[in-house]
């Protein structure tokens, strides 16, 4: 076994960590390691490999030792200082400045040309920490191959401005390997997004899948379900969809194709967010005058865009959105009002709607709890203040699903 590159990468470690080279202040005391750390002396045969180690680290003048026998234990080991340079270059190691400095100019390089603003306050603000911390942190530790890998993907978000494609069409134009982007590089850029990108950072509880969605990276395309009298015109003709009566579905890639919609005979228009009581309210509760729109989640550019769509065509029909009584429905329902639809009024979310379903209440905590009620700092939800104190003051939501048992699910 040979010892060299383990006594010199651990004192290199430690002098790349003590406070006198991140200040460029001059060292006033040694670098040491002890040994009794790195050699179990009653070993022989060990122990003779490692003085023998030592040794010729001593005479390349790039380590200097104490005994506590002579010649055969090594008490401690200390670095030349002096011939540093020559160390690294032994081991094939770049210093830790070099390193950082290589780091910078790969986020500077590439944040000059980002448009996206997210992106770019993530990078600023990286650039800046590692400046200033003068090593590197979090990802940045990383293999600089790594790192590279996961700018290019930023990159090619901020190219996307908007548009969709598949998350193996991403991975091969960037990697030549469809799978390489979700196997390696895919959790780097849904922790990232989800902590910059500003309706990703207020969201909660979402998958890598629905944040890599919101910034147009799909597994597959969307599917957009709808229910009522509908008419789409795309570019090559329209499609009435009015005598589907159950529901239909277009795929997301109809979306670019869309020149307009026609709603007629609507007298109200439902956003439902949970699939399965979208499902039965289409079944069992839909009026024949009322368009019922499938919502999902945190809704991605595509869907956002069919949802304008429908907001478009709309005029004066009253638009409603149902959702869990709790901190996410109304997160959902404030960036639909906030972004698409000006008029958005809430469907099953009012104090009335909680209390009917008082025997049936999620309980939150008070971390919850004290979560929810600065919402009622802000007047976008103004619409739910009386139902977040009511909230408070229960310690528990109601699930959207708890309306599946009642025998008819009224508007309230």
């Amino acid at each position: 076994m040979n010892y060299q590159s383990r006594i010199l990468n651990e004192l290199i470690d430690k002098y790349e960590n003590s406070k006198h080279y991140s200040d460029g202040t001059a060292f006033t005391k040694r670098v040491i390691i002890y040994c009794r750390d790195l050699i179990d002396v009653t070993d022989h045969d060990l122990n003779a490999q490692f003085i023998s180690d030592v040794s010729e680290l001593k005479e390349r003048k790039f380590v200097d030792c104490d005994w506590v026998r002579k010649d055969l234990v090594v008490d401690r080991i200390w670095l030349i200082l002096d011939n540093v340079n020559d160390i690294y270059a032994f081991l094939g190691r770049k210093s830790r400045n070099d390193t950082v400095n290589e780091v910078l100019e790969e986020i500077e390089r590439l944040s000059e040309n980002i448009i996206t603003d997210w992106i770019k306050e993530y990078l600023i603000s990286q650039y800046e920490l590692i400046r200033e911390k003068n090593k590197l942190i979090g990802i940045w530790k990383s293999d600089i191959k790594l790192i590279r890998e996961i700018l290019s993907a930023l990159r090619e978000i901020d190219r996307l401005n908007g548009k969709t494609v598949s998350m193996r069409t991403f991975s091969i134009n960037l990697y030549s390997d469809s799978k390489y982007f979700e196997r390696n590089i895919k959790k780097y850029i849904a922790d990232i997004a989800g902590k910059y990108e500003p309706d990703l950072r207020e969201a909660e509880e979402l998958s890598e899948r629905e944040i890599l969605q919101q910034l147009g990276i799909v597994m597959m395309p969307e599917i957009f379900e709808f229910c009522g009298d509908l008419i789409i015109k795309f570019k090559n003709g329209a499609v009435d969809f009015s005598p589907i009566r159950n529901g239909s579905c277009i795929s997301g890639d109809c979306v670019e194709d869309i020149q307009s919609a026609e709603i007629k005979g609507v007298s109200r228009i439902i956003f439902i967010e949970n699939k399965t009581n979208y499902s039965e309210y289409c079944l069992k509760s839909r009026n024949s005058d009322e368009l019922v729109i499938f919502h999902g989640g945190f809704y991605s550019p595509q869907r956002g865009a069919f949802f304008k769509t429908i907001y478009n065509a709309a005029a004066n029909i009253p638009i409603y959105f149902w959702a869990d009584i709790d901190y996410g429905g109304f997160k959902m329902f404030a960036r639909l009002k906030n972004n698409i639809i000006p008029g958005l009024q809430p469907m099953n979310m009012s104090v009335e709607a909680h209390k009917n379903h008082s025997h049936r209440l999620l309980e939150r905590s008070d971390e919850y709890i004290e979560k929810l009620l600065k919402l009622c700092n802000d007047e976008n939800y103004s619409e739910f203040y009386d139902v977040i104190q009511a909230i408070a003051d229960s310690h528990g939501t109601v699930e959207q699903e708890c309306f599946l048992l009642d025998d008819n699910v009224m508007l309230v």
